[in-house]
């Protein structure tokens, strides 16, 4: 025989209250888990970005874009008329390009060097 008692009153069953919260939560995890993955997956790009992990096709592609860019700059800087010393220095430290200054430098020394010799 069935039971008259109202189910909806029930302790053992959830209330809307509690569905909408659990529903909340597991939105949370979830979305916590996705920007997790992604920010894991981001730090890998950018550790593979890095100048030791490159090969040497790809820094002497980007030895040449970064000495491109910074050409672009500078002749911008030089047509500039209210120029400052800092923009010349940003032009040279943006980003990354630090270390493909200090190849280009190590390149030139090594071509000077040459030419001393070869007198």
């Amino acid at each position: 025989m069935v039971s008259n008692t109202n189910i909806l009153k029930s302790k053992d069953l959830f209330t809307e209250n509690d569905y909408e919260n659990i529903m909340i939560s597991r939105q949370y995890n979830k979305l916590y888990q996705i920007s997790k993955d992604e920010n894991k997956r981001k730090r890998q790009e950018y550790d593979n970005k890095k100048f030791y992990n490159l090969s040497f096709s790809q820094l002497g592609t980007n030895l040449s874009v970064t000495f491109m860019d910074m050409l672009n700059e500078f002749t911008v800087y030089t047509k500039d008329e209210d120029q400052d010393i800092n923009d010349l220095f940003i032009i040279f430290t943006k980003g990354g390009r630090l270390i493909y200054v200090g190849l280009i430098l190590i390149i030139l020394s090594i071509l000077l060097y040459f030419v001393d010799i070869s007198k």
